[in-house]
């Protein structure tokens, strides 16, 4: 596994759990660093499938 998709894992949980508590709380601060950290955790795993 390439280091990039080492990160991209944990990104990728602390994204989904930023996105669970701004749709369980109703809180809209939670929203913006959950996209953040999805669609990053996203890119880093694209990055460590191509290389």
């Amino acid at each position: 596994m390439s280091t990039f998709s080492l990160i991209a894992i944990p990104l990728f949980i602390c994204g989904m759990i930023m996105l669970l508590l701004a749709a369980t709380l109703k809180k809209h601060v939670f929203l913006s660093p959950g996209i953040a950290l999805t669609s990053s955790s996203v890119v880093f795993a694209i990055l460590g499938m191509t290389l």
